[in-house]
């Protein structure tokens, strides 16, 4: 190696790893979440709303009805305060009806266009799935095994101190040529100036 590598925190890397970890299952429990709530909405756009607007339809339809009886009533027996009080009666409850079918037009039609609106981005959250579990969990192993690494080269690579050491404690080096190659450059530049 042309130089030591100067490993000066592996704690840093270890913080990012677990910054990572944090990050892959957060983001995993958000798509699960958005799934859920895909599958939810699916759920409600084919069964329960349209089948509730329907109901609230003939309940409408059935109160007019009614208010439109009453208001036929009234106007036979010839008593126009009530039938103008009818009248208003009769169009509330037409406009309820016409709401409750404009809700249910409204439902039928969103039903139809969910696959293609949301199949799109069901297939991206699919993609991003796949890669938090495949790529993000290589990423995470390489790191930790980069800390290995570099826990065991720091530990190769920790100041020498003993009897024998210098003062100051040099740290051994990983270099082929080491001091030995560094000796022999200077011996060659002394020998140049002589």
């Amino acid at each position: 190696m042309p130089g030591s590598a100067k490993v000066q925190s592996l704690e840093a890397i270890e913080q990012f790893r677990a910054s990572l970890i944090v990050y892959r299952e957060k983001a995993r429990a958000a798509l699960d979440e958005a799934d859920e709530e895909v599958r939810r909405l699916r759920q409600r756009l084919a069964g329960e709303l349209p089948g509730r607007w329907e109901r609230e339809r003939r309940l409408r339809q059935r109160l007019l009805e009614q208010r439109e009886q009453e208001l036929f009533t009234a106007r036979l027996s010839a008593f126009e305060a009530d039938a103008s009080a009818r009248r208003q009666a009769v169009a509330r409850a037409r406009r309820a009806v016409e709401e409750a079918e404009e809700k249910l037009r409204a439902i039928r039609g969103w039903n139809r266009q969910f696959d293609s609106r949301v199949e799109p981005l069901h297939r991206r959250a699919t993609r991003l799935r796949q890669w938090l579990g495949e790529g993000l969990e290589q990423g995470i192993q390489l790191l930790g095994r980069i800390i290995q690494t570099l826990s065991a080269y720091a530990e190769r690579s920790a100041p020498v101190t003993g009897p024998g050491a210098p003062a100051g404690g040099t740290p051994a080096t990983t270099d082929p040529e080491g001091s030995a190659g560094r000796a022999d450059s200077e011996g060659s530049s002394q020998e140049e100036e002589a």
